[in-house]
C-alpha cells in the first residue's frame, strides 16, 4: 500500500516511507482488529456482524490513509520550493 502510493504521490524516497510506516501499521493492525473481532463477536447481534466489520474496516482505512499522509506537508513543501 505505502508503496504503491508513493509512486502514486512520486515520493523521492519510497523504501525509507517503507521502511518508517510499515512496521507502526503492522503494529497497529495487531492491536485494532483483535479488538474489533472480539467486541463483534462478544457484543454484535449476527444480523449486524457484517455491517459493524464494514464500519471497522471504514476506520481501519482512514487510519491507514492518516498513515500515508503524515509527514507529506514536508515533502509538498520541499517539492514547492524546487518549482
Amino acid at each position: 500500500l505505502f508503496g504503491f502510493m508513493g509512486v502514486l504521490e512520486k515520493h523521492p524516497n519510497i523504501p525509507e516511507k517503507i521502511r518508517r510506516r510499515v512496521p507502526e501499521t503492522f503494529l497497529s493492525g495487531c492491536v485494532f482488529w483483535p479488538v474489533a473481532n472480539i467486541l463483534n463477536f462478544s457484543f454484535v447481534s449476527p444480523t449486524m456482524r457484517v455491517p459493524y466489520l464494514a464500519f471497522s474496516a471504514g476506520i481501519w482505512n482512514t487510519y491507514l490513509s492518516w498513515t500515508n499522509a503524515k509527514g507529506q506537508e514536508k515533502f509538498k513543501s520541499s517539492e514547492d520550493d524546487k518549482l
